[in-house]
């Protein structure tokens, strides 16, 4: 081996271990909790994700209009169908069509040891209080002890009652004056006295908790391709033509996929 040889394999492994060592600096550790760790999402169903057969997954924004009609007309009605679940609260099936027998399909069920359903949220910053809301979740799971059915009465009274939190019902109100607002109108209803005034203002303006959830959520959402609610996945898939769907067509899709990984 020739002296220019024996020069170009050294230049060539010194030059290996140099882009080694700038890859393994620019390397990303990540740092501080996971994902699940800050997901303020409301979930009921199967809770272990290797049984479960169908997962589904909507993104809501808590201010969205279009989200409130989906969770009047879509969410409701799912979960009543497939967990029998708030059936009191829900009056609105005029949305499933081709049903000759509404009573046969809406048959009380246990909860659905094949399913995941989750709502996440995705404050949207066109919404005055979106982000708000989105952190006002996270302070009433925190007091209520994550209790699913409190925090289903905040989401079912946020979104009955959303033009409260309107744009323009907000538009001439300064922050302190909106916490103040959902304050009286959504969390105090919700949580009664486990939670004061004062107690709500301090979660609010700090840097606690709730806020990171809301904003990692966010961030969660965007990191799924999202820029927009509502959004619709089933089993990790974005269905981008899910705001058309009815909930007739969600159950049709659902039992399908439940049926053909019985068979």
């Amino acid at each position: 081996m020739s002296l220019q040889q024996i020069l170009l394999l050294f230049t060539t492994f010194v030059v290996m271990i140099m882009i080694s060592m700038i890859q393994s600096s620019l390397a990303i550790t990540p740092i501080g909790p996971r994902i699940n760790n800050l997901k303020n999402s409301w979930t009921i169903g199967n809770s272990s994700p290797e049984n479960t057969v169908v997962h589904f997954e909507m993104f809501l924004d808590l201010t969205c209009p279009d989200c409130a009609t989906h969770f009047q007309t879509i969410t409701k009605p799912l979960l009543y169908y497939y967990f029998n679940y708030n059936s009191t609260t829900i009056n609105n099936f005029n949305n499933f069509k081709n049903n000759n027998d509404r009573n046969n399909n809406f048959k009380n069920k246990q909860e659905n040891n094949k399913i995941t359903f989750s709502i996440h949220f995705m404050p949207l910053p066109m919404h005055i209080a979106g982000f708000y809301s989105a952190q006002t979740y996270s302070i009433i799971s925190k007091y209520a002890k994550a209790d699913k059915n409190i925090c289903f009465k905040f989401l079912n009274l946020i979104f009955t009652n959303q033009s409260l939190v309107s744009n323009v019902n907000l538009k001439n109100l300064n922050q302190l004056q909106i916490f103040k607002l959902i304050y009286t109108n959504f969390v105090q209803p919700t949580l009664g006295g486990l939670i004061s005034y004062e107690e709500y203002l301090n979660e609010m303006n700090n840097q606690s908790t709730s806020f990171i959830q809301a904003a990692s959520m966010f961030g969660y959402a965007t990191s799924r391709g999202l820029y927009g609610t509502p959004f619709f996945f089933v089993n990790g898939v974005n269905v981008f033509n899910g705001q058309e769907f009815m909930a007739s067509d969600w159950i049709a899709m659902i039992d399908g996929i439940i049926k053909s990984t019985s068979n």
